[in-house]
């Protein structure tokens, strides 16, 4: 092949179609092609810190220096020859779910040697999982983690995920959708044009699943029923390896280690960073796509941020924490309940101390990463939303809070800002705006944003009345409804446009914003503290209602006050209005979202919800 014939612009045009299977083939047609297509194969990189990550440490020799991998990659090699080519490079270190509920008993005594025979006696110290002690060396070797960002040449963008399994585990709570198509989190925004060959197998077995299920007569929601319990519900409801609420033993210990490892992981990669500031002057972006909330104070370093001086954009999902497992007086592993609303403080701390401080920090994406409607699980989708961390929150968000008191931070530097998976008050909503009015602050992203309608002393939570056409817009708004809030914080048109006399919008209002963008957003309720409509049967059948009655019992609690349900039944004349106002859309244009959530049980996704731009 001809080594110029083609110009490298058409061979990125080529990779664009291609999936990454197809393109490790396309580089086995010839040296030209390995040559042109490799770097395009290892622009973007994401590195799982499990097993396969010991043969890292293997030397020049092929030998370990101190542990005996069983596999035989070549992780050093690629990141000598294929570093230079990385443009985005991220590091996971997540809890595998079904590795926690297969994690194996240990034994109590170990033997010994005597001169009279071998006899078994207790360990004299805490017995350590072999796997999990084996990545905490890894993670605990300074050297290894140096090479790997010291052969970063030209990285533009650095992902981290690390989830400790604190959070919400949805164990048996998993349709059989989530089961055939279920993939990795994703770090990056951007995805391939393509699938992979077992992404494409998944989808090829739902769709067979799924037809066969229609032709028997079975709807949809129903498609998971027949293998999800093995047992009739009059006795064992389910049979499964992880009780969320209820863990055995070596599970406890398997998050216990695991928390270990994950912290010498994280301090293994806070100072790596710190110690090769000059390898990320092109860095542009740190993308935190998941991290458990006790993990947080790590990255609350300014050294670490001071490294990163060229970083523009930074996105941080934060895992909120369900439990806190610990090493009793006796060395055993215990657990216990927290609730999730305690991650609250330490998010707004590190968002207030930290982030807001940077002045290089330009575009700011934060979220949670629990609940909401993207989540899976009849017992976590739509709920466990957790509310926006950019403030301080009341013990009674009453309708007459003065909200003018609120420790709301602001972000002096922040251009576009992101609020995302979470709930917020109309006040606070109208405070973070006009806050940022004399700020810097130009464009407003709330992503899957729920507001919270407070119940009145007349009992009602939501909208009522008849609407539907422009002379709703002359009416007066419901208090704390999108209209009402969008009446004062948008940019431009207001309700005064539509000559309504019932306007709150400041007529000599100057703001720096330019543009609200919308995805997704909608109502939410606090089931959990105004004695709001909790979860009811509503449209799902028997053996749905059957199925979540006996799940709920066995997952997590989540009785916090402070966490959201999303409310899919709002009324349709106040979308209708503002659609007609600001020409939002209802719902969501991706059919296969929709049918995730008819798979747990509910509405199809995007019911009750609008998106846009004003």
């Amino acid at each position: 092949w001809p080594l110029s014939s083609l110009p490298m612009e058409l061979y990125e045009e080529i990779v664009s179609y291609l999936d990454r299977d197809d393109i490790k083939s396309m580089r086995l047609v010839c040296k030209v092609f390995d040559h042109n297509v490799s770097q395009m194969l290892f622009w973007n990189t994401v590195v799982p810190f499990n097993s396969a990550i010991f043969d890292l440490i293997k030397g020049e020799d092929g030998c370990s220096t101190k542990l005996t991998s069983v596999f035989d990659g070549h992780w050093l090699g690629v990141f000598k020859n294929f570093g230079k080519h990385i443009r985005k490079f991220g590091m996971s270190f997540d809890l595998n779910e079904d590795a926690l509920a297969n994690a194996p008993g240990k034994s109590i005594t170990a033997p010994h040697s005597s001169f009279w025979g071998v006899y078994d006696y207790p360990h004299q110290q805490y017995n350590r999982y072999s796997y999990i002690a084996g990545l905490e060396d890894v993670a605990d070797d300074g050297p290894l983690m140096n090479f790997v960002f010291v052969s970063l040449e030209n990285v533009q963008e650095l992902g981290l995920s690390v989830d400790g399994g604190l959070g919400w585990i949805n164990g048996p709570d998993s349709s059989l959708r989530a089961r055939v198509l279920k993939r990795p989190p994703r770090m990056f925004n951007h995805s391939p044009n393509t699938l992979d060959r077992r992404a494409q197998a998944q989808r090829e077995l739902w769709d067979i699943l799924r037809t066969a299920y229609q032709s028997a007569g079975r709807r949809e929601s129903g498609c998971e029923q027949s293998i999800l319990y093995s047992t009739a519900l009059g006795s064992k409801p389910y049979a499964t390896c992880l009780v969320p609420v209820c863990l055995t033993t070596p599970q406890k210990e398997w998050l216990l280690e695991t928390a270990w490892a994950q912290r010498a992981f994280l301090l293994a990669y806070t100072l790596s960073v710190i110690a090769h500031p000059w390898k990320f002057e092109l860095l542009h972006t740190l993308n935190v796509s998941r991290l458990s909330a006790a993990y947080l104070n790590t990255l609350a370093r300014d050294d670490f941020w001071d490294a990163l001086p060229s970083v523009r954009k930074v996105v941080i999902r934060v895992i909120p924490s369900f439990r806190t497992v610990y090493k009793d007086s006796n060395g055993d592993a215990m657990t216990y309940d927290i609730p999730p609303s305690h991650s609250i403080g330490p998010f707004y701390k590190f968002l207030k101390d930290t982030l807001s401080k940077r002045n290089g920090i330009e575009d700011l994406t934060i979220g949670w990463v629990t609940g909401g409607e993207h989540a899976e699980g009849m017992c976590a989708r739509n709920k466990l939303l957790l509310p926006s961390p950019i403030g301080t929150w009341p013990d009674m968000p009453e309708t007459d809070t003065d909200t003018s008191s609120f420790e709301i931070i602001e972000f002096p530097h922040i251009d576009r800002l992101t609020l995302e998976n979470c709930w917020i008050l109309p006040q606070t909503l109208e405070q973070l705006v006009l806050r940022h009015d004399p700020l810097r602050l130009k464009t407003l992203i709330l992503d899957s944003v729920s507001l919270v309608k407070v119940p009145t002393q007349a009992g009602s939570a939501y909208l009522s009345g008849v609407f539907g056409h422009l002379r709703t817009l002359r009416l007066r708004p419901t208090p704390g409804s999108w209209l009402e809030v969008l009446d004062v914080i948008s940019p431009g048109v207001n309700l005064t446009n539509f000559g309504s006399t019932f306007s709150r919008a400041d007529a000599d209002r100057t703001t720096s914003l330019e543009e609200i963008s919308f995805r997704s957003c909608g109502y939410s309720s606090l089931p959990n503290f105004f004695g709001a409509a909790r979860t009811q049967q509503g449209d799902m059948d028997n053996e749905t209602w059957a199925r979540f009655k006996v799940l709920k019992n066995q997952m997590l609690h989540s009785g916090n006050a402070m966490l959201g349900e999303i409310v899919q039944t709002v009324d349709e004349g106040e979308l209708e209005a503002l659609q007609a106002g600001w020409d939002l859309r209802l719902g969501w244009d991706d059919e296969e979202e929709k049918e995730a959530a008819v798979c747990d049980g509910l509405l199809p996704g995007g019911t009750g919800r609008f998106s846009g731009t004003v």
